[in-house]
């Protein structure tokens, strides 16, 4: 916005109070204390931050890269060999499936962790730019108790803890389960009309935005859910490197065990397909510091406010965008079923109109959009 300078815009100090059942008193504590942290009962603040950050992805790298590595391994010795990993008849091609559904889980993590490592990286050299915003934010105290580098590595590492876990199924079940290169496109139809779209996308979205609705509204009034599932995505500073879905590590991997989110029981190329591009997308969808990459122009144009929430208030728990399929008749206004909470919700608050002003002025309005911002808000 011309003429508009950070100065003028209004800070933004205070929480609703009931961003999570952690909270107390209005305040929000120190964030360290939330997510895995908890587990172990410290409540040493920021110092044991990058300490339990590093652990945790430390964890789930123990349980998934020796995994995947194991099955490339193995299976690439058994076919130097000349051997049948089962009685599968061999023009189903059962064990070149393996092998390609190994290399799509390599692809899959090197694809989104570079995109991940790019957003990390563009915020370390706009530090100065990412404080000043941050510093008129709920997440002021934060940046007083440890370095802002540390804090973007946090949110880093948090992400790649999620994708780790988030992709675990998947190992898993590729070294217990064979699928045939044969049948390959009869599985791909059945991935496609296991996603609903045969009813439109329409009904798809409001579906699974009911659904999110009621497992995001648990996620904050439930302490089990929000201190071992939920709390670790809100531990980390609001930028797109944080995202994986709306879960912690151990939030995706239970919601991808259940079949909550992308199926592992899905074929390969639908799994990798699907992982891939709904990561790359949570990312942009989770940038919320404007003027830094990815930008946050993609969700100013679909009115994403769940900015707001991770800018430390409870609403909107459901998706808090507004979709258009085209025509009018065919936008779905995804913020209305917080009226079910009974408080009720203005989406064009303060938090709203400051970080839209704030998108508007900091971001070149005449720059192409980029391929990430086209998947975004297609």
């Amino acid at each position: 916005m011309a003429g508009l300078s950070s100065r003028d815009l209004p800070r933004l100090d205070g929480v609703d109070g009931a961003w999570s059942p952690l909270m107390r008193g209005g305040t929000v504590r120190p964030f360290a204390t939330h997510g895995l942290q908890a587990l172990v009962g410290r409540r040493q603040g920021c110092c044991t931050t990058a300490r339990t950050a590093l652990t945790t992805c430390s964890c789930y790298a123990s349980f998934n890269l020796p995994l995947i590595s194991a099955s490339i391994v193995t299976h690439y010795w058994d076919a130097s060999l000349g051997l049948q990993a089962s009685s599968t008849p061999f023009w189903h091609r059962a064990g070149t499936m393996r092998h390609a559904g190994a290399i799509l889980i390599l692809l899959h993590l090197l694809r989104t962790t570079i995109f991940r490592t790019r957003i990390f990286c563009s915020h370390l050299r706009h530090q100065p730019h990412v404080r000043r915003t941050l510093a008129r934010t709920g997440w002021k105290g934060q940046l007083k108790q440890a370095p802002l580098p540390l804090l973007l590595a946090h949110g880093w590492v948090t992400g790649i803890a999620a994708n780790l876990a988030a992709v675990m199924p998947w190992a898993a079940l590729l070294a217990v389960r064979e699928q045939s290169l044969l049948l390959l496109p009869v599985a791909i139809a059945a991935d496609l009309a296991c996603t609903g779209l045969h009813r439109g996308l329409r009904s798809v979205v409001e579906q699974t935005n009911v659904a999110f609705y009621r497992n995001h509204w648990l996620a904050h009034h439930s302490n089990f859910h929000f201190v071992y599932l939920h709390g670790m995505h809100h531990d980390a500073l609001p930028f797109g490197a944080i995202a994986v879905g709306e879960e912690g590590a151990l939030g995706e991997l239970v919601r991808r065990l259940f079949a909550v989110e992308r199926n592992a029981f899905q074929s390969h190329l639908s799994l990798y397909h699907s992982s891939t591009e709904e990561m790359i997308k949570a990312m942009v969808w989770h940038q919320y510091i404007p003027g830094v990459f990815p930008y946050t122009r993609a969700n100013r144009l679909i009115g994403n406010h769940h900015v707001e929430h991770h800018f430390l208030h409870m609403k909107p728990l459901a998706f808090g965008s507004t979709l258009d399929f085209g025509t009018p008749q065919g936008a779905v206004e995804t913020t209305v079923l917080d009226a079910t909470e009974g408080d009720g919700y203005v989406p064009d608050n303060a938090t709203w109109r400051w970080w839209c002003a704030l998108s508007q002025q900091v971001e070149d309005a005449s720059r192409p959009m980029s391929w990430w911002e086209k998947r975004a808000i297609g």
